[in-house]
């Protein structure tokens, strides 16, 4: 999918913050970019896929094998991934890189021109 529009980092937050008080039921102000998902938040392994299916939602976003919450070597994900312990900044980071990503890989479309009637 194809993001509707370039969000700020503030808009990313903004928007990552009010998913994860509806998926985790957090108080707003518990959201810092600090907060861990796990150790600050309480967020259990299955609250990783309401919040992915989320974040894949508001942003028009794919999250690939769940990249966003599984422990990663470089940009290929381990063969033995674990559910980590992201900070919320950590997450919004890659929510961006999601977004460049889709972003780069959108081909302009092929436009077929048809001729009816006389040339």
């Amino acid at each position: 999918m194809i993001p509707k529009e370039n969000p700020s980092d503030e808009q990313i937050f903004a928007e990552v913050a009010d998913i994860l008080v509806a998926s985790l039921g957090s108080d707003r102000e518990e959201i810092t970019p600090t907060a861990r998902l796990v150790s600050t938040l309480g967020a259990e392994s299955i609250d990783t896929l309401d919040i992915s299916f989320r974040l894949e939602r508001s942003f028009g976003i794919k999250n690939p094998r769940n990249r966003l919450f599984v422990k990663a070597e470089g940009s290929q994900i381990e063969e033995d991934s674990q559910v980590v312990d992201p900070t919320v900044a950590e997450i919004c980071a890659g929510v961006r890189q999601l977004l460049n990503e889709a972003t780069d890989s959108v081909e302009p479309p092929v436009i077929e021109r048809r001729y009816y009637g006389a040339r």
